[in-house]
């Protein structure tokens, strides 16, 4: 569907979908180590995907893989800060749409860093089919995904040798992005989750004793520097 959904975009914009994204994405975010054709100098600093394992034999090198048609799909290559970019600019669009902050779809057609509007941000995480026990919904391009009171807006990709998760939180504004050189497991899913939930409680405990006067805690005192 995402290859199709690449196919459909290129026809529209009347340019391949790899340099569209490139040129209307990438770009204007500042994500240059982001690619889909990627030089020799990207190429050196590509991490070393690995099949799994069978029985006690040790884990073989999976190789880069050529997505050609598929490229919509599964074919980026990204680094930890460049992803970083792009969450960031999902956490641009305002208040959140769940919860008691929720409201209706902003006016604000103003572009996010010269990219999306805040409609446009708001239109993607907002749930279009549910799941029968309303835990799971599916956005335009991003699943929602409740833990408990909380709802979180995420995606996952894998490839053959990785798995990545990204997963962010507009009310407290806070993102957890995994990345795994290793297919076919279920580590970054609930590593993520984990990560969300440790992190994504940090700030509502700064947030609410910010609110009360009692201190103000900057996002940069729970996330380390490096």
């Amino acid at each position: 569907a995402y290859a199709l959904l690449g196919e459909v975009i290129a026809r529209v914009v009347g340019e391949p979908y790899e340099r569209f994204v490139t040129r209307a994405l990438l770009t204007p975010l500042g994500m240059t180590s982001s690619g889909f054709a990627l030089n020799v100098a990207l190429r050196a600093r590509l991490a070393t995907g690995h099949r799994p394992p069978h029985a006690a034999e040790p884990a073989e090198a999976a190789g880069y893989t050529e997505t050609n048609g598929f490229a919509a799909a599964c074919g980026l290559a990204t680094t930890l800060p460049d992803l970083a970019r792009w969450i960031a600019l999902q956490l641009g669009a305002g208040p959140p749409l769940h919860g008691t902050d929720a409201r209706p779809l902003s006016d604000d057609t103003r572009a996010t860093a010269s990219v999306l509007s805040a409609r446009s941000l708001d239109e993607m995480h907002q749930p279009l089919v549910l799941d029968a026990d309303w835990r799971d919904g599916r956005c335009l391009g991003w699943q929602a995904m409740r833990q408990g009171e909380r709802v979180f807006i995420g995606h996952g990709g894998s490839i053959h040798g990785f798995i990545a998760w990204a997963l962010f939180h507009r009310p407290t504004r806070c993102g957890v992005i995994v990345l795994t050189n290793q297919g076919r497991h279920d580590h970054a899913l609930s590593l993520v989750f984990e990560l969300a939930e440790r992190v994504v409680a940090a700030a509502s405990a700064a947030q609410a004793e910010a609110a009360t006067g009692a201190a103000t805690l900057a996002p940069a005192a729970f996330a380390p520097d490096d």
